[in-house]
C-alpha cells in the first residue's frame, strides 16, 4: 500500500542546505500498522509530510495504493490518504463546531447523506450527537482527539498517517485513543502508518517498525522482534534500554 523509495528532502536556507532525510525506504502492505520511532528532529515528520505531498522530495520517491505522490496532490488522492495532526486543537478550527468540522471534507468530496456520515463517524470514535454542535474549546484533549480521526474516518480513507496520536493527551487517556485507533483499524481494515518517540507504545500497536535517527532508517524491525530484543542496530539497542 505504501512504497518509499529512496527519498532524500533538502531544505535551504542562504547560508547552507540540510538534508532532513537520508535516502529512506520502506514498504507497508495494505491492511497493515507500522509504526517509525526516533528522538525529536530524527526526520520523522518531514517524511509524513512528504507522504503527504506537503514536502518536496529532493530525490527517490513516494507511491500510496500504487499512485505517485506529487505536491498539490489531487482530489482522489487526498480522499483516499488522511493525516492526523500532533497537535488535536489546533488542528480543528475554533471557530467551527464539530458537526462543520466532520462536515467539510464530505462536503468537498461530495459525499451523499451528510448527517448520517456525520452520526456514524461520531460513533465509530466513541461521542455521542450530543457533541455534535460543540466547538473544540467546550471539548476535552481526548474528545478533540476523537474529532480528528472522526473527521478522517467520515470520507472512508484507505490510508492513515498518525503524527504522535498521544504526544498531547494525559497518560489515563492515551490509552483509550490507543485502543481507538486498534479497534477502527481493524473493523475497516485501514492501513495505519504511525510516528512516534514512544517505543512502547509502538511496539504496542504496530506489526511492524522502523528505527530513525539524523533523517536515516537504521533497522526496520517487528514489534515481536522488539519485544525479544532481537535488535542489531547499536543506536535500536540504547532507544531499547532508555524505555525501559
Amino acid at each position: 500500500m505504501i512504497e518509499i523509495e529512496s527519498v532524500s528532502v533538502d531544505f535551504h536556507t542562504k547560508l547552507r542546505t540540510v538534508r532532513a532525510l537520508k535516502d529512506v525506504s520502506l514498504s507497508v502492505p495494505q491492511g497493515t500498522v507500522f509504526g517509525l520511532v526516533g528522538e525529536s528532529g530524527s526526520g520523522k515528520t518531514t517524511l509524513l509530510r512528504a507522504m503527504m505531498g506537503l514536502t518536496a522530495v529532493s530525490s527517490g520517491g513516494v507511491k500510496i495504493a500504487g499512485e505517485a505522490v506529487r505536491q498539490n496532490p489531487p482530489l482522489a488522492f487526498r480522499r483516499r490518504v488522511q493525516m492526523v495532526m500532533q497537535d488535536c486543537y489546533a488542528s480543528l478550527n475554533p471557530a467551527h463546531t464539530v458537526d462543520q468540522i466532520i462536515g467539510e471534507p464530505l462536503a468537498i468530496h461530495r459525499f451523499d447523506n451528510p448527517e448520517k456520515r456525520i452520526l456514524q463517524a461520531l460513533k465509530d470514535v466513541g461521542l455521542g450527537p450530543e457533541h455534535r454542535f460543540r466547538f473544540p474549546h467546550q471539548l476535552s484533549g481526548g474528545q478533540r482527539q476523537r474529532v480528528a480521526i472522526a473527521r478522517c474516518l467520515a470520507i472512508e480513507p484507505q490510508v492513515m498517517l498518525l503524527d504522535e496520536p498521544t504526544s498531547a493527551l494525559d497518560v489515563s487517556i492515551q490509552a483509550e485513543i490507543v485502543n481507538l485507533v486498534m479497534r477502527l483499524q481493524q473493523q475497516k481494515g485501514l492501513t495505519l502508518f504511525i510516528i512516534s518517540h514512544d517505543l512502547p507504545l509502538v511496539t504496542h500497536m504496530c506489526d511492524r517498525l522502523a528505527i530513525m535517527r539524523k533523517g536515516m532508517v537504521r533497522e526496520v524491525i517487528t514489534s515481536q522482534d522488539l519485544i525479544e530484543r532481537k535488535v542489531e542496530d547499536d543506536y535500536t539497542k540504547v532507544l531499547l534500554s532508555a524505555s525501559l
